[in-house]
């Protein structure tokens, strides 16, 4: 069973991520909306900015949890998706 401090620590962590994945977007919108349909998925690494892109949601996490664990995920048009932290590489 998930504890109440639990769930605290995990929205403090999304919370931090969105706050260092919104600037890491507005730095890589051109770039991103030049190269990819606006519909597609794009998960920004918060820890350094590198990013990988799919489809959709499924294909753009899958790949980003092989690659690393915190990103700030949202449409290449950057209308808002969702957030991850913590998943297993």
């Amino acid at each position: 069973m998930v504890t109440e401090a639990e769930i605290e620590i995990s929205k403090k962590k999304n919370r931090e991520i969105i706050e260092k994945g919104k600037p890491l977007y507005a730095k890589l919108k051109e770039e991103l909306q030049k190269k990819f349909p606006s519909h597609h998925i794009v998960v920004i690494n918060v820890d350094d900015g590198t990013y990988v892109v799919g489809k959709d949601e499924v294909e753009a996490i899958q790949k980003a949890e092989k690659a690393f664990s915190n990103g700030y995920v949202c449409r290449v048009d950057n209308e808002p998706v969702a957030e991850f932290a913590g998943c297993p590489r």
